[in-house]
């Protein structure tokens, strides 16, 4: 009699199962549906009831549908519960390339750049291949830029598809270059902006500076010299000089001039003062310095 309650016992329980196994099965497939079809608040409450019996029978662990989960959570707007899913399931055998994926956007909208990243980084490790895996080089190269990790960006650079015909992503590499004071490498960036953009401010503003600055620095070397040989023949020279000067400061008041135009900043209204009074013309050098604030 002890064995047929036992026996009696033991088929109850292995009916019992397989109806929880069926009713779990049957959830995770009605939420699935939901999912597909962008149902996502009904796939969400779905995807929760199945948690809830992995949880009920201690096997968090092997939930399979914490990443739904998570990106369900996403859809509806509940970043707080997708990344508390989406964690849950890096610790599941189940977590995916779209599991790091989600997760970079979810810190992403919460401002959390250091986990961004990390999420990142963890999707390029574990899924070199992904079928994402473009969009998520040009992401952590932005993030790297964000966070001002100069030489991560740097050595990130030669695997960013597109970047030559992408202007957003060149003004990044132009920063990156620009921090880490490539100037031969921004010179030719700035050129390719411009060409995507001839109206690209960074990149005018780099070229301008460098035409003034090469323009003032001639100058001043120039009258050193003859301040310190005040000689015929210097001053001859001199004044050869300040012809190559007088075209190399309306290099610069041009691509000055556009700046102002573009943006009538008082910096830039400064600098065509400047550049106006080493032209002699004193007229244009006042109306620049009015402008300028000085």
């Amino acid at each position: 009699m002890k064995f047929n309650c036992f026996g009696l016992l033991v088929i109850v329980m292995m009916v019992a199962g397989c109806s929880t196994t069926t009713k779990i099965t049957d959830l995770k497939a009605s939420a699935d549906q939901a999912f597909a079809a962008g149902n996502y608040a009904v796939a969400l409450a779905g995807y929760e009831q199945v948690i809830e019996s992995y949880s009920t029978e201690g096997r968090t662990d092997q939930c399979p549908v914490y990443g739904k989960a998570g990106m369900a959570a996403m859809e509806t707007g509940n970043t707080t519960k997708a990344l508390e899913y989406l964690q849950m399931d890096v610790y599941t055998p189940f977590a995916d390339a779209e599991t790091y994926r989600s997760l970079a956007t979810g810190y992403r909208k919460i401002d959390n750049l250091s986990k961004e990243i990390m999420a990142l980084k963890d999707y390029l490790n574990k899924f070199p291949d992904g079928e994402h895996v473009k969009d998520v080089r040009k992401r952590l190269f932005e993030t790297y830029v964000e966070s001002e990790n100069w030489e991560f960006a740097r050595e990130l650079w030669p695997e960013i598809d597109g970047s030559e015909n992408d202007e957003a992503l060149m003004s990044k590499w132009f920063t990156v270059n620009r921090a880490l004071d490539n100037q031969e490498q921004v010179d030719e960036i700035a050129v390719q902006l411009l060409k995507m953009n001839p109206d690209h401010i960074p990149a005018l503003e780099w070229q301008a500076q460098k035409a003034y600055d090469k323009a003032e620095n001639h100058y001043l070397q120039e009258m050193e010299a003859y301040e310190k040989n005040k000689t015929n023949k210097q001053y001859k020279k001199l004044l050869e000089e300040l012809k190559v000067v007088t075209t190399e400061f309306k290099d610069a008041k041009i691509r000055y001039e556009k700046l102002y135009h573009l943006d009538p900043k008082p910096e830039y209204a400064r600098y065509l003062s400047n550049i106006f009074a080493r032209l002699n013309d004193k007229q244009k050098a006042a109306y620049y310095r009015n402008l300028s604030g000085n």
